[in-house]
C-alpha cells in the first residue's frame, strides 16, 4: 500500500478537497441522539458557483468543475465549510480500503494490528455514514443553493474506531515535512499519554484534541494568524478554540443543546451564475426547499 493510500484512510472522515466548486455561505445543523445512538446533520450550502471563471459572468463550468459536480450528484460526498476545505467522501474511502487489502506483506509502514483497525474504521464509516442529496433551490438573490442530509449510525463505535487509529493518524502528521521538532514532540508526548481519545461526544457537545506545539498553535490560531479573520469568524459562530499543555482543542457545541447549528462565510470570490445555467441548461430539479423547514423536520420529526 502506498503513501498515498495510507493517507487516504487516515483521512476516512475528513478529507482534504481539492475541488472548485465554491459556495458563499454553509450552515451546518446537527443532533446528537444517544437513544439511537445516531448524529443527524442538515448540510444546507448557500450561493454556489465554479470559481474557475474568476468573476466573469458567461464563462462556464470547466472540466475540472463538471467531474466535482457529477461526483456529488451520483456518489456520498458532503463538505465542512469550504475556506477548511474538509470534505467526506465514500469513494475516497473505498479506495483507500482497497489500498489496505491490497497492502503488499513487506510494506513495514503499518503493523498488522494497525492495518486491522484501519480497515474496521473505513468499513464503518462505509457503512454507518449515509448522504442524501435534496437537490438544488434557488435562494437569496437569486442564487444556487443546495442541502444534503446526512446520517451517521453506531456513532460511539465510530467514534471508538477513530480514536484506536488516533496513534497512526499523529504519527503521519509528525512524520510530514513541514512539521517542526516542538511538533514532533509534542505528538510523541500525546501518543505516550494516558488519554488519546483525540475525538469526544457528550450530548450534542463534539471535541477535537490534536497534538501542537505552542509557536505552531499561535502561527495558525493566533491574533496574527494569517488567516485570523477566518478564526475570528468561527469563535464568533461557536466553534471554541484553546491550546494547552502542547494540545489544541477545539469544541462545537454544548452538552444540553436540542440542535446545535454553526454558519460560516465561504468563498470570498465573486458569485457567477455559473452553475445556475448549468442546472437549468440540463433542466436539473429546482425544488421548493424550505432549508429550515427541511432541517427541522429531519433532526426533529416536526
Amino acid at each position: 500500500m502506498d503513501v498515498a493510500a495510507t493517507r487516504l484512510t487516515l483521512g476516512a472522515i475528513l478529507i482534504l478537497l481539492c475541488g472548485c466548486l465554491q459556495f458563499k455561505e454553509q450552515t451546518m445543523s446537527y443532533r446528537h441522539d444517544p437513544d439511537t445512538d445516531r448524529l443527524l446533520l442538515f448540510q444546507d450550502y448557500r450561493g454556489i458557483y465554479g470559481n474557475d471563471a474568476k468573476g466573469v459572468e458567461g464563462v462556464p463550468l470547466s472540466d475540472k468543475e463538471e467531474t466535482l459536480l457529477e461526483s456529488v450528484l451520483s456518489g456520498q460526498r458532503t463538505f465542512f465549510f469550504s475556506n477548511w476545505i474538509y470534505e467526506y467522501n465514500r469513494a475516497d474511502v473505498e479506495k483507500a480500503l482497497a489500498g489496505l487489502r491490497d497492502r503488499s506483506p513487506e510494506d513495514e509502514r503499518l503493523s498488522g494490528e494497525e492495518v486491522r483497525k484501519l480497515t474496521e474504521l473505513a468499513e464503518l464509516a462505509l457503512d454507518k455514514i449515509h448522504i442524501e442529496n435534496l437537490g438544488f433551490y434557488v435562494g437569496e438573490g437569486g442564487k444556487v443553493c443546495a442541502a444534503q442530509r446526512v446520517t451517521i449510525s453506531a456513532l460511539s463505535k465510530l467514534v471508538q474506531s477513530l480514536n484506536e487509529c488516533g496513534i497512526v493518524f499523529m504519527r503521519e502528521f509528525a512524520a510530514e515535512d513541514e512539521r517542526t521538532p516542538e511538533d514532533r514532540a509534542a505528538t510523541a508526548n500525546f501518543i505516550e499519554g494516558a488519554a488519546l481519545d483525540f475525538v469526544t461526544v457528550d450530548g450534542n457537545s463534539l471535541t477535537l484534541r490534536w497534538p501542537l506545539s505552542k509557536a505552531s498553535y499561535e502561527n495558525a490560531f493566533g491574533e496574527d494568524a494569517a488567516d485570523s479573520s477566518r478564526i475570528a469568524e468561527m469563535r464568533k459562530a461557536g466553534i471554541g478554540i484553546s491550546w494547552k499543555d502542547d494540545v489544541v482543542t477545539f469544541v462545537i457545541g454544548d452538552v444540553d443543546d436540542r440542535v446545535t447549528r454553526l454558519t460560516l462565510t465561504g468563498n470570498e470570490g465573486h458569485y457567477v451564475t455559473n452553475l445556475l445555467e448549468r442546472v437549468r441548461a440540463d433542466k436539473l430539479p429546482l425544488t421548493s426547499l424550505d432549508p429550515e423547514a427541511a432541517a427541522a423536520k429531519f433532526l426533529l420529526g416536526e
